[in-house]
């Protein structure tokens, strides 16, 4: 498989464009030579062959015809992550990522142990979209998922209340399983909410009730907050048939 390169961008067939210094130093440290093939793909779908043109320090790709390939799952699926630290949540987006998640909603909830100013959630919402980039340049997608500005659990069930959307709450004690849901219809897409460290507040599964998201469980084990939204992703894969 060729090495990938996401460019911030607009791509045409037959273009020269310039690496930047971070996708230059990668290259570099992959010791890519002139005329080595590479992948180019600017998170907008698509991806162009291209090939490696060195220019002093400066790395050149010139780019081949636009190719219509996606390797995205088949259904849109968000997942609502409550705020980790810096570590998990870094891994959380990465691996969300490579499962062809559509979307990652971080949200403030009352047993959050991270809380956010509004310096520090900008600067985490670039953080977390570069995250997410290296992560399609790994697994092929070409599509770079939508990450949102970190919410309030009041404002995400607010701004989610979509009549295609089916909308999960991954609780503790819950009694339906996952995995024994519908699969959606190609026009509906999937929510899933996954709790914090401490798990949700009485006060926050009643909101999440009365806003008709369905408490569904993985089973018996009780799993890490970083682990249970990325078991739920793959979990819907694989009886969704996305993979």
């Amino acid at each position: 498989m060729m090495h990938r390169f996401f460019v911030d961008t607009a791509l045409c067939d037959n273009a020269q464009i310039e690496l930047d210094l971070k996708a230059t130093q990668h290259a570099q440290a992959l010791r890519l030579r002139e005329g080595d093939q590479i992948v180019i793909f600017n998170g907008q779908g698509g991806e162009y062959p291209g090939k490696i043109i060195f220019q002093g320090r400066k790395i050149r790709v010139l780019l081949g015809s636009y190719l219509q390939q996606e390797r995205k799952s088949l259904l849109h699926i968000s997942l609502a992550q409550a705020m980790l630290s810096s570590e998990k949540m870094d891994w959380v987006v990465q691996k969300a990522t490579e499962l062809g998640v559509s979307q990652i909603m971080p949200f403030s909830a009352a047993r959050s142990n991270v809380k956010l100013d509004a310096m520090r959630s900008v600067k985490k919402l670039a953080h977390w979209k570069a995250v997410a980039q290296a992560a399609c340049e790994q697994c092929g997608m070409n599509k770079i998922p939508i990450i949102t500005e970190t919410f309030s659990l009041p404002t995400l069930i607010a701004n989610t209340q979509l009549s295609h959307m089916h909308r999960f709450t991954l609780a503790i004690g819950a009694k339906t399983p996952l995995y024994s849901q519908p699969k959606p219809k190609p026009n509906e897409s999937a929510l899933i909410v996954i709790g914090p460290e401490g798990d949700f507040s009485p006060e926050e599964l009643d909101l999440l009730d009365k806003a008709d998201f369905t408490r569904v469980s993985m089973g018996p084990r009780i799993l890490r907050t970083e682990t249970a939204g990325l078991a739920a992703l793959a979990t819907l894969n694989a009886c969704w048939e996305l993979l």
